[in-house]
Parts: C-alpha cells; structure tokens; sequence
C-alpha cells in the first residue's frame, strides 16, 4: 500500500479515532517517510470500522518528526499538508504503545504538497490519570526537561449527553518558582483518547 519493505515498518501501525479513524503508521526512518508511494487501490481496501481509507506516516527526523498523511479523492490519493485531527490520532498512538509521557513532539509535514507546515503534539500525565485512576486516587508527575511537577486528581466521573463518559479533575501544578491549581473536565473518545473540555484557575479553598 506505502510502496515501502516490511522492514520499513517501525513499530506496530494502529487505527485510531479521536474524532475521525485514520491508520497510523511508525516508520523506521526520515528516508523511508520520503520514499513512501501510496498506491490508490491498495489504500481503498485497506478501511476502518467507519469506512475511512486514511494513512499517516512518520519517523524521527532531527529534533522532531517528520509525517505524511495520504487520503483518497475519487480514484485518485491526495497528500494533505498539515493534518490536526492526524496528530491527535499520533497522540492517541503514544498512549496506546504506553509511551513515557509527556510526549512531545515538533512535527514537519507537507514538504512534498510544496506548502510545508509546522504542528506540535504534547500528551501528558492528565490522560493517563483519567483513563487508570479511580476518583479520589492522584497521579504525581514531573517534567524533566523543564523541572515542573504536579499531580492529577480526579475527583468525580459523570456520563454527558453531548461528550458521553466525562470526569472532573483537579490539577496543582508547581512550576518555575510558584505554585498553583486548575480545576477540569476531560471526556473520552472511542478509542480511550481524553479530551480537556473545559479548563479555568482554581479559586481559594475550591481545590
């Protein structure tokens, strides 16, 4: 389907869904994104659950990642320069292969379209603290490139008729010489991907 070898596949490729189901793809190097060569028939058979046919692929590439998101119109593949739902389905992919978080990455795309774009991916401990803890139960986390600590509390787990399993969270986070709270809602996709829907400063005494 990418035009690639097997041993150009790096880890295991997912499809993810955290708005729209799209295969995700870890490549074993900046080469191999380059190479990739998308076949229209291929790509067409190869669907998810919703009946997508989308494909992003990335590798390391310096500092950052370098991606390419591929999707179909009509017989044709078209390359998309810049793909915000693709990289929160990368997000997705981290926590699903349990990577150390937070996970942050500089992504490079859309160099072959001729429109390159620069987007940023960063999942952190919120996520992983909504998905396994109980209420009640914190998480401590700490940011060793910038020396950052806090923890997650989730405090109450509600079911919302527009967002579905929701919970409310509180957040105390200690960075750069001071030290203050957030008070949260995340909710859960489908494919196990938390959401910050809302997000405000606690005030004094309410958390």
């Amino acid at each position: 389907m990418l035009g690639l070898e097997e041993r150009d596949i790096a880890e295991r490729p997912l499809w993810v869904n955290t708005g729209t189901e799209q295969l995700i793809v870890p490549l074993a190097s900046e080469a191999a994104v380059r190479r990739v060569r998308v076949r229209a028939d291929l790509l067409a058979q190869m669907r998810s659950a919703e009946g997508h046919s989308q494909a992003y692929v990335f590798a390391s590439a310096g500092a950052g990642l370098l991606a390419r998101f591929f999707f179909p119109k009509g017989s044709a593949v078209l390359e998309d320069p810049a793909t915000g739902s693709a990289t929160a389905n990368l997000g997705g992919w981290c926590l699903a292969m349990q990577r150390t978080l937070p996970c942050e990455y500089e992504i490079s795309q859309g160099e072959y379209t001729g429109r390159p774009s620069a987007l940023r991916l960063r999942v952190d401990r919120i996520q992983q603290t909504l998905e396994h803890e109980l209420s009640g139960d914190g998480e401590a986390w700490h940011d060793p490139a910038t020396g950052d600590e806090g923890d997650v509390l989730p405090v109450r787990t509600v079911q919302s008729s527009q967002y579905g399993w929701c919970r409310d969270f509180a957040e105390h986070i200690r960075a750069t010489g001071r030290a203050y709270s957030l008070l949260g809602t995340g909710c859960r996709n489908p494919s196990g991907i938390w959401s910050i829907v809302a997000l405000a400063p606690a005030r004094n005494g309410s958390s």
